[in-house]
């Protein structure tokens, strides 16, 4: 009888929770320009650097494997070793 009194204020308190949530949507804005292309997972520093040019700064790499950044005025490309680990575009401020 006590197992099934304790299960069932269980299970008013998991339902009483879910009905006194509440649920906010937080809308997601632009993200830099849509048209920006962006290098590819897996290219190599040669291949972005003959196709974006001299990035405006650079951090030294970090770690083993080693992850380094190439900052560009509109995205950032972060790499593993020499290879496109992602390529993320800059929030624009308005």
């Amino acid at each position: 009888m006590k197992l099934a009194v304790v299960c069932l204020l269980l299970s008013l308190t998991l339902v009483s929770a879910d009905v006194l949530s509440e649920e906010i949507v937080i809308p997601v804005g632009q993200q830099g320009n849509n048209e920006l292309t962006l290098p590819a997972n897996g290219q190599t520093q040669l291949e972005v650097l003959t196709a974006f040019g001299e990035p405006a700064s650079e951090s030294m790499p970090i770690g083993d494997p080693a992850i380094s950044k190439w900052h560009y005025e509109h995205f950032i490309v972060v790499f593993e070793e020499d290879r496109v680990l992602s390529a993320v575009r800059k929030v624009e401020s308005e």
